[in-house]
């Protein structure tokens, strides 16, 4: 997107959150390295909104983060700060497996090329020009396309991992994510340390993983066979989080966690599983009355932690970035 340089302008970016079904090979015996299977939803999300000002001005949620990525990216494109204000209007939490380090990164790096005219506007560009991706491409490619993504995993020199398959959930769907507000996921320092110790995962295992998802989650999708794709969902998270369970508590962060997916498992739900290191839940129905259902229900349930519900439908079509005259 190009935008005159002499217009006064206005920037809206709306980027979806992003849900991670578990990585392919973690810690690969091939040549491959983590690959993985994800789902773009349309909430909590981010939104930013960038106008003209005297100086470069930046307000709103992760403040700190959100000014070294802008920082990092006009660094990488060689720019000096813009004169604007950016505004961080949403964003969801970070380190709950939402994916919103990767979705508010591309969302500034954009609205800064929308707003200046100029800089990288394809995924592999944006992801280097940002530092995201390093291991798993389903943020990159969802911020984009939307959709059910599969990355299938980076060869040694690789920017981003190539994308094996989209599809598009219908749009019926509903996720229902359940998170313990206390609770953060593994990220950071402590994140590389996880990897480095994880044991190194057979051909076979991630073979396995990936014939699921070719074979039977991705069809599943495409007809739309609800039974059919949350089966293939929570058994991909289970086989997925075994492959942790040396850094967590089996295929799941953590005992309550666990305790969670057995509870949805027993009240007949079969797509339950967890997004990335956690603390998030998902749990996908065939529709709104539904999941509204299910999370009253889960409000009654007792929990050492106060139990987040957040109900959103799938996202099909990636970020949408708005520019127009600003008043």
């Amino acid at each position: 997107m190009v935008v005159s340089l002499d217009e006064v302008r206005e920037v809206e970016v709306q980027a979806p959150s992003r849900l991670h079904f578990g990585l392919l090979s973690p810690r690969a015996a091939g040549a491959r390295q983590f690959g993985g299977v994800g789902a773009m939803i349309d909430l909590p999300g981010v939104a930013v909104r960038i106008r003209p000002a005297p100086s470069f001005q930046l307000f709103g949620e992760h403040h700190q983060r959100a000014y070294d990525i802008v920082k990092r990216f006009l660094a990488s494109e060689q720019l000096e700060l813009p004169s604007c204000r950016i505004e961080i209007l949403n964003a969801a939490p970070q380190h709950v497996g939402l994916g919103t380090g990767t979705q508010l990164a591309l969302a500034l790096a954009s609205g800064v090329v929308a707003f200046m005219g100029e800089g990288p506007t394809d995924p592999a560009e944006l992801a280097a020009a940002t530092g995201r991706g390093l291991r798993s491409s389903i943020g990159c490619y969802g911020f984009f396309n939307g959709g059910l993504l599969l990355d299938v995993g980076k060869e040694p020199g690789d920017a981003l991992a190539e994308l094996g398959d989209r599809v598009a959930l219908p749009e019926d769907w509903r996720w229902l994510l359940i998170r313990p507000q206390a609770k953060e996921g593994v990220s950071g320092i402590l994140e590389k340390q996880a990897f480095a110790q994880l044991p190194v995962v057979p051909q076979s295992v991630s073979g396995d993983l990936e014939t699921l998802v070719r074979e039977q989650m991705f069809p599943a999708a495409r007809c739309a066979d609800f039974e059919a794709f949350s089966e293939s969902l929570y058994r991909y998270g289970v086989a997925a989080g075994e492959c942790f369970a040396s850094q967590q508590a089996g295929s799941f962060a953590t005992e309550q966690i666990a305790e969670l997916v057995t509870r949805c498992r027993s009240e007949g739900l079969s797509g339950v599983g967890q997004s990335s290191w956690g603390p998030t839940l998902f749990v996908l129905f065939e529709n709104q009355r539904e999941a509204n259902a299910f999370g009253q229900e889960i409000a009654r349930w007792p929990s050492p932690d106060a139990l987040c519900c957040t109900i959103a439908a799938p996202n099909n079509n990636g970020a949408s970035i708005s520019v127009h005259k600003s008043n």
